[in-house]
């Protein structure tokens, strides 16, 4: 597999000339966000999409002002390792997948980074308990997103939307 750690703005082209599809995926390392990250493989495939995964450290998560020196940085690290396990169990080689490592509140930044990686669809797991993507959050991204964001909830992140997800 490809990955890219890179937060640098890539387009990527297809043989036929025509801009390659991207799909952000949003992880939060919850189940619903790693069942999204499912179902944007699968219709990633079908459409030769490429994939990025998406996780933000938040503020608030290290309080600046009693920050041990380096921890932020560790815990970006540790991040990027959990995202590298997810994808290399999570995606298959055939697909080109970025993983990235975001800093800053989680919706302003999945945003930024999809309108920074000319984003054509985010594919995000809803649920309610206190992570990321619980109601507030998702709203926020489908509500301001630059493209097309797809929110799977209860029985579509089990698996009944997937199969009909285009982009």
């Amino acid at each position: 597999m490809k990955t890219n750690h890179a937060s640098t703005p890539t387009v990527q082209q297809a043989s036929t000339g025509e801009h390659k599809k991207n799909v952000l995926v949003p992880i939060d390392f919850s189940e619903e966000s790693v069942s999204a990250l499912r179902a944007a493989v699968s219709a990633a495939g079908r459409a030769n999409a490429r994939l990025t995964l998406l996780n933000v450290v938040e503020e608030g998560t290290i309080y600046r002002g009693t920050e041990v020196p380096g921890s932020r940085r560790k815990m970006q690290e540790s991040r990027g390792r959990r995202l590298e396990h997810l994808a290399d169990t999570e995606v298959p080689a055939s697909l080109d997948a970025d993983l990235i490592v975001g800093d800053g509140e989680p919706g302003s930044e999945i945003n930024r980074i999809a309108a920074q990686r000319h984003v054509d669809c985010i594919v995000v797991g809803e649920h309610h308990r206190r992570h990321w993507f619980g109601g507030d959050t998702a709203r926020k991204i489908a509500d301001t997103a630059p493209c097309p964001v797809i929110v799977l909830k209860g029985e579509d992140v089990a698996g009944a939307v997937p199969a009909r997800i285009q982009f």
